[in-house]
């Protein structure tokens, strides 16, 4: 089965986890190297931000203002609280 196009973003925002990555970037790549439009690209962008998967920050770039992802990061320790928490409700 074909990977969809989200799944292949998040695995390149997988692969440069604290990087910066404008929207038009990612808008080229898919346009150049899939049978997708770069649109197509900006809404599963869209899609990963409002999943929680990618932070967000808008940057003014000559004159415009760009959207930038990265991976959204996380805390370890308060992963294992949670998960922890979650176990002691159980019991």
């Amino acid at each position: 089965m074909k990977e969809s196009l989200k799944d292949r973003i998040h695995k390149y925002f997988k692969g440069r986890p604290q990087q910066w990555i404008a929207s038009t970037e990612i808008e080229r790549l898919v346009a150049a190297h899939t049978e997708y439009s770069a649109s197509n690209g900006a809404r599963r962008l869209r899609d990963l931000f409002e999943e929680g998967e990618l932070e967000r920050e808008h940057r003014p770039v000559n004159g415009k203002t760009l959207a930038y992802y990265k991976l959204k990061s996380f805390n370890i320790a308060e992963v294992q609280k949670s998960a922890f928490a979650m176990w002691d409700g159980i019991k």
